[in-house]
């Protein structure tokens, strides 16, 4: 698993999907700064050349993958944002690096097809989360802070708080064992695949949109 996120540590944002926008992007990357942390960009959201409304070719965005993990003064690895395509960076990644350079991973939406191969064939834990490409009015808000405090390792009682925080249990009780977290469209095209993990008595919870 990977090391806990401390003030100062840098956070390499990278573009593995479709490209980001880049004004939202800077309001994300400002908002973690003013939390505290170092941010730095990937080689193709430094030079953001998009291809078919991807952030780069499949070859280019496995590399900046690669290169973020590589890089030991990462500290965190954050998804620019999802959209479409990081499913064709699964063949070209050497999982054998991910595995061996284990760092904070952070996204959602189409971010899930890393997700679930990183769990898989690199044994590594990742989070589910904002991205500034994204999201960046998120960051900064309370639960954004919540999520920070996750990442540094502290233990957080979601049930108590902040009112707006509360969680809302419509079968209440008490349930443990490893999450798996999953966009439903990425995650049915990935089954059968070798980059599915072992589902069996996981905690799955699910994000999607247009799905009933």
């Amino acid at each position: 698993r990977p090391s806990k996120l401390k003030e100062g540590d840098e956070i390499r944002i990278i573009a593995p999907a479709s490209a980001p926008d880049m004004a939202n992007l800077s309001k994300g990357i400002a908002r973690l700064k003013k939390l505290g942390f170092k941010v730095s960009l990937g080689r193709n959201i430094k030079r953001l050349v998009q291809v078919h409304q991807l952030a780069a070719t499949a070859e280019e965005r496995t590399n900046e993958i690669i290169n973020a993990f590589r890089d030991d003064n990462v500290k965190a690895i954050f998804c620019a944002r999802g959209g479409y395509g990081s499913i064709h960076t699964l063949p070209l990644l050497d999982f054998d690096v991910i595995h061996d350079h284990p760092k904070i991973f952070m996204g959602y939406s189409d971010i899930t097809a890393l997700h679930l191969a990183f769990n898989k064939l690199a044994n590594m834990v990742t989070f589910h989360g904002p991205m500034p490409g994204s999201d960046p009015e998120e960051i900064g808000k309370p639960y954004f802070k919540i999520i920070i405090e996750v990442l540094e390792g502290k233990m957080m009682n979601f049930a108590t708080g902040d009112r707006d925080l509360l969680v809302k249990y419509i079968n209440p009780g008490t349930v443990e064992g490893i999450s798996i977290g999953t966009n439903i469209s990425v995650a049915s095209s990935l089954i059968g695949t070798k980059y599915m993990p072992d589902t069996t008595d996981k905690i799955l919870f699910a994000e999607d949109t247009g799905i009933t």
